[in-house]
């Protein structure tokens, strides 16, 4: 069972004991299980980044692809691998999501005045209109 909400979360980051972290979402600290487990892979790759980027790296990412699948469709029916992406982060995938969009003439693009900057600016340059209501 996951660990609950709040502070009881706090043991499974490395985060130094007198530290606060108050804007998770910028850095994307990893929790220290999802840490340790990628230690072995990193070294693979460190080892011979070659080899690793050419020849073992896609069907690890294949492989990951196919769990995610799984486990999605447990939740959601049936989710194939090739509906299933991995983005270095949220603003790549945003950017990704809107760029694969149709955008047609009188479409309304709604964002919310607390988005990420980064995402703000990709909304703008796929709307003609801007953000409505930016100051």
């Amino acid at each position: 069972t996951p660990p609950p909400f709040g502070h009881a979360r706090k043991t499974h980051f490395s985060f130094d004991p007198s530290y606060v972290n108050l804007n998770h979402g910028s850095y994307g600290s990893l929790p220290s299980p999802v840490l340790d487990a990628i230690k072995p892979i990193a070294a693979l790759a460190e080892a011979n980044p070659d080899k690793f980027h050419r020849t073992e790296y896609i069907p690890m990412l294949l492989e990951l692809r196919r769990r995610l699948a799984n486990l999605m469709s447990e939740k959601e029916g049936d989710v194939s691998v090739d509906q299933v992406v991995c983005v270095p982060n949220a603003s790549h995938g945003i950017n990704t999501v809107l760029r694969n969009f149709i955008w047609e003439e009188g479409v309304a693009c709604l964002i919310f005045r607390v988005t990420f900057i980064v995402t703000m600016k990709s909304k703008t340059s796929f709307c003609s209109e801007g953000f409505e209501g930016s100051s």
